[in-house]
């Protein structure tokens, strides 16, 4: 937390009980071909809030019981590229993005009973990626409180049997632009 332009690379972060990794107040960092890991409730394996410009790239996040990767209020222009991001938690996402702008998904793999919910964000980018809902009654692209200009490119959505693959809530504004 509030360390700048740090760079994490081969590595292995589990933390049963808490955050995998945690980056707070801290910019232009970097995690790259490392393993993320947490299996608590309330935490979330990559938990990132407050920080810009930060890359994670050909790394592996998950949580058995909560959110895989979290991307917390003025966690803004970060990038996640050719990872994976998984939950097991029955009711969590394996990406959630909340009060946060800017943010960019690409080229990765994302699976949770709901695979990915987007809220209150704005100029969320998703491209190349394959998103997966777990659940029946699941989604794999879920947007929601206010959300503004949503960019879907080339992307493969499957939500569960009984959900759908993307699901707009009200309220949401601006452009959603999907492309292939």
């Amino acid at each position: 937390s509030g360390s700048d332009s740090s760079t994490v690379t081969g590595s292995y972060m589990r933390n049963l009980a808490g955050y995998g990794a945690q980056i707070g107040g801290a910019d232009h960092n970097t995690i790259s071909q490392s393993t993320v890991v947490s299996n608590a409730l309330s935490y979330t394996a990559l938990y990132i809030s407050g920080s810009d410009s930060n890359t994670v790239t050909g790394s592996y996040m998950q949580n058995r019981a909560g959110h895989g990767a979290y991307l917390n209020t003025g966690a803004d222009h970060n990038t996640i590229s050719r990872s994976t991001m998984a939950s097991d938690g029955a009711g969590f996402q394996a990406l959630f993005i909340t009060a946060a702008s800017s943010n960019t998904v690409l080229d990765s793999y994302i699976q949770g009973a709901t695979a990915a919910f987007i809220s209150g964000s704005t100029g969320t980018v998703i491209g190349g990626t394959v998103l997966v809902a777990t659940n029946t009654f699941g989604s794999a692209l879920a947007m929601a409180g206010g959300s503004v200009n949503l960019t879907l490119a080339t992307s493969t959505l499957r939500g569960g049997e009984a959900g759908a693959a993307l699901l707009m809530y009200p309220g949401n504004s601006g452009l959603v632009s999907l492309t292939s």
